[in-house]
């Protein structure tokens, strides 16, 4: 993995954005959690949040936790959903999957700017305390 990024030395800037987003980016969804529907339960649509990059349970829900409407979830299903099509159907069409992937992150990125500054921070010591985790293992 890329050289760790210290979440907690950034203001609440873009700088503290792009960190997550980077953390973030690996969050590839495999087919089988597709089937997953939307409110169906919270530990299937945190599941959707999983990734083949390194992504693990506990990351995942944490990061569900700043997606608050149905809505904003419903869209990153049918992100994912069209990005893994787009994926098994022809590598040639890996940019439309990284243009989804991102469209996807940003989507992340504005629920994570909606929060409160005081919610930022507790979510980015999570964040921090999660990373040290993965890294350790």
């Amino acid at each position: 993995m890329a050289k760790r990024t210290n979440l907690l030395n950034y203001a609440l800037t873009e700088q503290q954005r792009e960190a997550l987003r980077v953390y973030l980016t690996n969050a590839e969804i495999s087919q089988t959690t597709i089937s997953n529907k939307v409110g169906r339960s919270q530990r299937g649509i945190s599941r959707i949040l999983l990734g083949q990059g390194g992504l693990n349970q506990e990351l995942a829900t944490k990061i569900y936790k700043l997606l608050r409407t149905p809505q904003e979830l419903e869209f990153l299903c049918n992100l994912q959903e069209h990005a893994v099509n787009f994926k098994q159907r022809d590598t040639g069409i890996q940019d439309s999957y990284t243009h989804l992937r991102d469209a996807y992150l940003s989507t992340i990125k504005t629920a994570f700017d909606n929060q409160p500054n005081e919610r930022k921070l507790e979510i980015l010591a999570d964040l921090e305390n999660l990373v040290k985790k993965y890294e350790a293992k």
